[in-house]
């Protein structure tokens, strides 16, 4: 896993050099967009990640850094606490982004418009994907296998 915060990190610097050097160099701004919504959904994996960690939930982190994913939640090697708790920190996390993209940004930047729409996307697909899996938990339910696609490990 230093691995692969080391690569966010590295892509968060960047992401911040483009931001502030949009104004010089208009071009960045596509750039600075993307790299923000993607280390938003880093924020959001993250999230995931740190919550799964503090109750020792079995997952099996991605092999290779060009992976979206950080890892895969082994659904039946954990219980449903573990997946609760694994998951609430994501959900946190989108909150938080989401929050900061619209109140935090200047109305004035080049990227900042682009960045929010990126943002509601990711939210949007949180909702989607993730929302009705952990309300089925939270319900009482079986935790159900995430499908998720780790270079790497399934193929």
């Amino acid at each position: 896993m230093n691995r692969l915060l080391v690569r966010d990190l590295v892509i968060l610097g960047l992401t911040l050099v483009a931001w502030l050097f949009v104004s010089v160099v208009p071009d960045l701004a596509i750039p600075a967009a993307v790299g923000a919504g993607f280390c938003a959904f880093q924020f959001h994996e993250w999230g995931h990640w740190f919550g799964g960690r503090h109750v020792n939930a079995v997952m099996m982190p991605a092999r290779v850094l060009w992976s979206p994913f950080l890892f895969q939640f082994d659904a039946k090697g954990n219980s449903r606490r573990q997946f609760l708790h694994m998951s609430w920190p994501g959900f946190l996390a989108t909150a938080i982004f989401v929050v900061f993209f619209k109140w935090g940004l200047s109305e004035n930047h080049p990227s900042t418009e682009l960045t929010r729409d990126i943002a509601y996307v990711l939210a949007g697909i949180t909702v989607v994907v993730e929302g009705p899996l952990a309300l089925w938990t939270l319900l009482g339910g079986r935790v159900l296998p995430v499908p998720v696609w780790l270079p790497g490990r399934n193929q």
